[in-house]
């Protein structure tokens, strides 16, 4: 359990948050252990939303995390599915405490990787287009590569 900065139990699996990513470890038995593809890794700047809902004396309470992989979101009636959904774990009511201290950890580690990443990388978005059109003048990107390339600078 080295450099696991927390970890939440919950009812289908368990959550390890590490400082740049976090391991969803479902609890699987039988055909569902084998039609999955087990452990979840998920890298924290992959993560483009948290979908939390709270648990009560009813219900139980599930976090998903929605990725460019998985854009599947659960709304808050979806407990049925969110026990086969690969990037969520339900909670219990007891468990709640957890869960909550989980996700602010998330938003903590996810809003300092954001600000370090202002910080390390001062060029702007101007810059980055200005040196990869010279790059695609040269022929060294194609039209696609370059095109590609700024939809994400410009987080298109």
């Amino acid at each position: 359990m080295n450099g696991i900065v927390f970890k939440a139990n919950g009812r289908n699996g368990s959550i390890e948050l590490y400082e740049n990513r976090l391991i969803i470890k479902k609890k699987l038995s039988g055909l569902k252990r084998m039609l999955t593809s087990g452990d979840k890794e998920i890298f924290l700047d992959n993560i483009k939303n948290v979908n939390f809902k709270s648990a009560n004396s009813m219900t139980w309470g599930f976090i998903q995390f929605e990725t460019p992989q998985n854009t599947k979101k659960l709304s808050k009636g979806s407990l049925m599915s969110s026990p086969n959904d690969d990037y969520s774990v339900n909670f219990s009511k007891k468990q709640q405490p957890e869960f909550d201290q989980l996700k602010s950890e998330i938003n903590g580690l996810r809003n300092s990787s954001k600000s370090q990443t202002i910080i390390q990388n001062p060029k702007s978005e101007a810059d980055e287009l200005e040196k990869l059109a010279g790059l695609k003048e040269k022929g060294i990107l194609t039209q696609e590569e370059f095109d590609q390339k700024k939809k994400q600078i410009l987080g298109l």
